[in-house]
Parts: structure tokens; sequence; C-alpha cells
């Protein structure tokens, strides 16, 4: 994860995994937009962790607290949005 912005109450990074990689099963701290900008892989969130593929152009949003993972077969870069004021809208 490369830092793109750190503010008080906002965080923006790049993610880049490679073919195979994944980020495991744990909760978010804060609100959280996941972007794929490029590539391909998978999302999983809740206790059933049923996989959804997710590609570039894409995106999900996880709520503070709320359990997922995400990996790629292929590889994948994302952009991550994490604070207060990132929402469902």
């Amino acid at each position: 994860m490369a830092p793109l912005v750190r503010a008080a109450d906002l965080h923006v990074g790049c993610m880049r995994l490679a073919a195979g990689g994944s980020v495991g099963y744990h909760q978010a701290t804060a609100p959280q937009l996941f972007a794929v900008v490029e590539g391909s892989g998978w999302i999983a969130s809740g206790e059933a962790r049923d996989r959804e593929a997710i590609s570039a152009g894409s995106a999900v949003v996880w709520d503070e607290g709320e359990w997922h993972e995400v990996g790629t077969d292929g590889g994948l870069v994302a952009i991550v949005v994490e604070g207060a004021s990132v929402g469902r809208g």
C-alpha cells in the first residue's frame, strides 16, 4: 500500500497486489472505498465469505467494523479511500 493522502480524517492509498496476492480477512477500521483501477480479483465480506468477482472500473464500500478480504489470481491495482466521509451514496 502506497499512501497518497494522509489527513486527520481521510486516508487515500494505492494498493498493488501481485498475481496470487491477497489481503486477509479483517475488519475495516473506518468506512472504506476499494476501487479497482487495473486488473481483476475477488472480494468477500461478512460471515459467509462468499467470493464475488471485481475488476477494473468496479468498486465496493465496506462499513466501519465490516469483515472483508480481497484476493487476485492475475494481479490488481486499487485505490483505497478510508475515512468517516466515505459512504454508500
